[in-house]
Formats: C-alpha cells, sequence, structure tokens
C-alpha cells in the first residue's frame, strides 16, 4: 500500500472569483476537465461540470492537481452519506491498494463514507475526517496497479498541506498509524543556529509523496499567530495550502499586479524558507514559498 498526496480541493460559491484568482492571481495552468461518471462517449468539450467544478495543474498535471468546486452544502443529505467533501473542500491522497486503507481504517476505528464511483470516471472514492475535522479524500483508479512517478513542474508547485488541531499527539497517531505516513525528520527552525531543535509538539511533518517535495504537516493551533508576527494572516488557525516557487520576486508582482493583499512573514518559522501568506476568495489561507539556495 502506498499513499501520495494527489490534490487539494476548495469549495466557495463564487466559481468565477476563484477561478481568476488561481489562474490570474496564482498563474495556475487550467486542466481540461476529467471524464464524469456517466459520461461514457461524451466528448470533452460537451462535459457537464459547467460552473460546478474547475481543474489545475499544481505539479506534474497527472499526478499533482488543484481543484475547485462549488460550494454543495446538502451534498452528504443526496448520497446519503454522513460526510459532506463539497461544504469546505477536502486534502485527496491517491492509493495503489484502497481495500487495505479500508481494512487500515476499519482496524483503528475509523469510520468513513464509501462515496464509491460516483463524480470522476474511473476514480473510487472514500472520505473521511481526521481528529481536527479536517476532511481526507482517498481514491484508487481503475486499472492502476501502483503510483506512477512524476516529476514535478510549473512556476508553482503543490509543496505541502498543513493541518491543525489542538491535539498534535492525535493528529500525529492519525497520519503516521491509521494512514502510514513516514514522520520526517524536523527541518532547521529559524534562529536555531545549529542548537537543539525546539518543535516539540508544535509540529510534525510527514512524508506525502516525497520528502522533500511533497509533505504534509500537523501543527498545533496558533489563534494568535498572526497578532504575534505583526500579520494580518494566519497560516495556523484553521491550516493551509503550501505551494514552492522558485522566483519569489515575480510572484510578489503578479499579486500586486492583480491587486492581492498578502502578509510577507519572511523568514520566520524553517531555516531558509521565505514565506508569504494569503486568503483566495473563499477564505482559504495560501501559503507560498522559496527555499534559498
Amino acid at each position: 500500500m502506498a499513499l501520495r498526496l494527489h490534490h487539494i480541493n476548495v469549495c466557495g460559491d463564487d466559481m468565477g472569483a476563484l477561478t481568476k484568482f488561481y489562474t490570474e492571481g496564482l498563474g495556475l495552468t487550467q486542466l481540461a476537465p476529467p471524464s464524469m461518471t456517466g459520461d461514457e462517449g461524451v466528448a470533452p468539450e460537451s462535459q457537464t461540470w459547467g460552473d460546478t467544478a474547475a481543474f489545475f495543474q499544481a505539479g506534474h498535471p497527472d499526478e499533482l492537481q488543484f481543484h475547485i468546486t462549488k460550494r454543495r452544502p446538502y451534498a452528504s443529505f443526496e448520497y446519503n452519506q454522513p460526510i459532506n467533501p463539497l461544504a469546505n473542500g477536502h486534502l485527496c491522497f491517491r492509493t495503489d491498494d484502497i481495500e487495505e486503507i479500508i481494512e487500515r481504517l476499519n482496524a483503528h476505528n475509523v469510520p468513513f463514507a464509501d462515496y464509491g464511483y460516483w463524480a470522476i470516471e474511473n476514480w473510487r472514492q472514500i472520505f473521511l475526517a481526521d481528529p481536527a475535522g479536517n476532511i481526507i479524500e482517498i481514491h484508487q483508479v481503475d486499472e492502476m496497479t501502483e503510483l506512477q512517478e512524476f516529476t514535478p513542474v510549473g512556476h508553482l508547485r503543490l509543496h505541502h498541506v498543513n493541518v491543525c488541531g489542538d491535539d498534535i499527539d492525535a493528529l500525529n497517531r492519525f497520519y503516521n498509524q491509521v494512514l502510514g505516513l513516514e514522520r520526517l525528520p524536523s527541518p532547521g527552525m529559524t534562529g536555531d543556529d545549529g542548537k537543539n531543535k525546539t518543535w516539540g509538539d508544535s509540529a510534525q511533518f510527514f512524508d506525502a509523496g516525497d520528502e522533500h517535495l511533497l509533505q504534509l504537516h500537523a501543527t498545533t493551533r496558533r489563534a494568535y499567530a498572526g497578532y504575534d508576527s505583526g500579520q494580518s494572516v494566519n497560516g495556523l488557525m484553521h491550516g493551509h495550502i503550501a505551494f514552492r516557487t522558485d522566483d519569489m520576486n515575480a510572484v510578489i508582482e503578479r499579486l500586486m499586479a492583480n491587486g492581492i493583499p498578502y502578509s510577507d512573514y519572511e523568514k520566520w518559522a524553517i531555516k531558509t524558507w521565505h514565506q508569504i501568506f494569503l486568503p483566495d476568495p473563499a477564505g482559504n489561507v495560501v501559503e507560498i514559498h522559496q527555499v534559498d539556495a
């Protein structure tokens, strides 16, 4: 069994504003929509996603994506399921053995909703919640016996998802023991200067596909991080989505040209990472960072 982060889904009520933000503001390349369940034989230009969903490249277009969807507050009622992945969005892992995932969830008494093949053709999808209430999708693609290798591409590439909660031990058990993600060594902290690292119980880091390129971070919720740092955006209240760039100046110029405000935290947490944070039109917090050479 293997798990690798595949996409992030964010939901909002104004699809036009979300599409404009991620295409014009962040410069992500929009992808052709995948086939819908029940769309057999229908040409791509005739598929019926309409304004309900859009798909973007966040690395390799087949293996690392970013999805936006129109909020559906009653999706769980429509499908008679206990979890709604389209109320506030979700993070998604791809697996090569969904049956083994289900066995692990049952062994750890973690409930899940099996949506089966309900949206994207050939994708079997289950949804569950982590201990902090973040919604997670895990899917397997038919005829794919193993996770494909991928090469991250693009000026912005999804690097990690940060989930926040008040019980970091519960988050660590869930992502490490239940989902089986490998825990990574803690990176150097700003101001650490080679001394003993002091992340303590404030953060955990996990391999979500490639230990250097695709990660999941779990952090203790810091309700006043914005105040503490003198910034208007708090990336540690409800977590955030992080993109890595190789040209922070170009990203900032693009944001300014589109009138998008951001908070420049500079190097405030992880040594060598220059981080900025900004909200998208649906209120999701986005981090963009560049690593010093």
